[in-house]
């Protein structure tokens, strides 16, 4: 489906930020010559991952379970609560915050110096901005 090598090379420059901060031991990939899909060996991994991680007790080893009928997982008619229950997605929730979002920015630009001294004032908050000092 995708080529190992890319999540290699993020593995490898992940890698470095959680040695970078100590933390190298909490950072762990493994790999598993299969089709993309859940494998033994990587849930197994992530159980003992799990476990280390939280301190929780218990196996490590994957177990057998019986797997429910997808029918019955279902709690509404279709399986979906928005087309079931006439909902919202995570489309349309998004939709109309990047719209809210737009007539907010919108308002603010038409006050253009307020709102750019605004801007200016939030990036240098934002990125940690320091003038530099000038020596005496």
């Amino acid at each position: 489906m995708f080529s190992i090598q890319g999540a290699r090379e993020a593995r490898d420059e992940v890698a470095r930020a959680f040695k970078a901060f100590g933390a190298d031991a909490n950072f762990l990939m493994v790999e598993d010559d299969a089709p993309h899909a859940s494998t033994v060996k990587n849930r197994e991994a992530l159980y003992a991952f799990f476990r280390k991680a939280l301190d929780l007790p218990g196996p490590t080893r994957d177990e057998p379970v019986e797997i429910m009928p997808f029918e019955e997982l279902n709690v509404t008619p279709t399986g979906q609560l928005a087309t079931s229950l006439r909902g919202e997605t995570v489309f349309s929730l998004n939709r109309a915050e990047a719209r809210r979002r737009l007539d907010e920015t919108g308002r603010l630009r038409s006050r253009q110096e307020s709102h750019q001294s605004a801007v200016l004032a939030s990036a240098r908050q934002l990125s940690g901005y320091r003038a530099p000092e000038t020596g005496k």
